[in-house]
């Protein structure tokens, strides 16, 4: 089933970028199979080579908080630190300056954004005044449309028109990674697509389809970007004839062919790092491959916490789109071991080695059991708590071996 829609978007860029936390040391290297050379990310441009793999991505990950020391032995001292000075003005001249600018410039950006929320929903409440009286057969004048580009430039916004998209292609819009504004205890709402498309939201709440020219404002932290936008017309869902989507299929079912033999050749290569002890990963990857090797890429976090507006899975820069499979192979791999991932559009697959992690298991289990910790790590999750807890319980099942010899009803 297909739904397409047109936006209309406006984007406020925050006056300073949200610097995401840094990755955890690991080196990413992309490793195909055999002798065969191939790109999963352009599987619709080599349909004369069918049979050619995904690229597998190699990495040497490290999660310590030093990137230049995470190579080296377990055994070698850490450096003193260095003892702290008074800088003089002139160094932190442009830092003292950033952050009296930036209050200013916080509140100046708010307050475009509401005034350009504003006059879009005074404009949406027009339009919806005007069908109403329409549909009754009063002989009515619509309401004088607005001119967004034109409004969104002069309050310092960046214009952008895009679509139509279905729920799927629309995913590849930087757009499509922000969350409404909520205010719900300062959390962010629902995903920008979920808004849009409708669904559901992380609690499982149903999310109503966003009518046409109601404006929705969004927010990506981590890019430190805001989005106002509106959706200017739609379709409605249907199955296309396969004439219509031949090319999408093709490449579709080569890239699931290609993705099995990329994820066999990661776990192959995988195997050969961890069958030695102290075993570099590196040195499993193919000669004509090791210049695409990554070091240095840490440290990074599953999470990264926004307060009481949440968390949102942490980012590593160099790598392309990791997500919570990528997270979990990463932070449930033991210190040495090799595992394999897959990225967030499973379009990459990647081998992982953890050198280190900071701070340690009990260490996290020590602060867990502080009250402030428990409460944010209650909230980190967006209210995502009882699928937590469902995990653990599931991952213990799992360890344990336990099971239930009869369904619940039955009981």
């Amino acid at each position: 089933m297909q739904e397409t829609a047109e936006e209309e978007m406006i984007e406020e860029p925050a006056t300073e970028e949200a610097k995401p936390e840094e990755p955890a040391t690991e080196e990413a290297k992309p490793e195909e199979p055999a002798t065969e050379e191939a790109k999963p990310e352009e599987p619709a441009t080599e349909e004369a080579k069918p049979e050619e793999p995904a690229t597998d991505q190699v990495m040497d990950e490290q999660a310590s908080t030093d990137s230049e020391t995470a190579t080296s032995d377990q055994t070698e001292e850490a450096e003193p630190e260095a003892e702290s000075k008074v800088e003089s003005f002139e160094d932190v001249r442009e830092q003292i300056a950033n952050s009296l600018a930036q209050p200013i410039a916080m509140e100046r950006m708010n307050s475009a954004v509401i005034e350009l929320d504003s006059k879009m929903r005074r404009y949406f409440n027009m339009k919806a005044i005007y069908e109403s009286n329409k549909s009754i057969g009063q002989d009515v004048q619509p309401p004088e449309a607005l001119d967004l580009k034109a409004l969104g430039e002069s309050l310092g916004f960046r214009y952008e028109k895009m679509g139509p998209h279905t729920e799927v292609t629309i995913e590849a819009e930087p757009i499509a990674n922000s969350l409404e504004v909520g205010s719900l205890q300062m959390r962010r709402g629902p995903a920008f697509v979920t808004m849009m498309y409708g669904g559901a939201s992380q609690q499982g709440q149903a999310v109503p389809r966003q009518e046409l020219y109601s404006p929705l404002r969004t927010a990506d932290d981590r890019a430190g970007r805001i989005y106002v936008s509106w959706k200017t017309s739609e379709s409605e869902a249907y199955t296309p004839k396969l004439e219509e989507v031949r090319e999408e299929v093709i490449a579709e079912i080569r890239m699931q062919e290609a993705r099995k033999l990329a994820v066999a050749a990661a776990e192959k290569i995988a195997a050969a790092a961890n069958e030695g002890e102290g075993k570099d990963l590196a040195d499993a990857v193919p000669a004509d491959k090791k210049d695409q090797v990554q070091t240095g890429l840490g440290p990074f976090s599953w999470l990264d916490s926004f307060g009481f507006q949440g968390a949102s899975i942490g980012n590593v820069p160099e790598l392309d789109s990791v997500g919570e499979a990528f997270m979990k192979t990463v932070f449930t791999t033991d210190v040495g071991k090799s595992g394999v991932a897959l990225n967030q559009p499973e379009r990459v697959v990647y081998v992982v080695k953890p050198t280190g992690f900071q701070p340690d298991t009990d260490m996290l289990k020590s602060r867990f059991k502080e009250p402030r910790d428990r409460m944010m790590a209650l909230l980190a999750g967006g209210g995502s708590a009882n699928d937590v807890l469902t995990g653990f319980y599931k991952s213990v099942d799992e360890r344990t071996g336990f099971s239930f010899l009869r369904d619940d009803e039955d009981q």
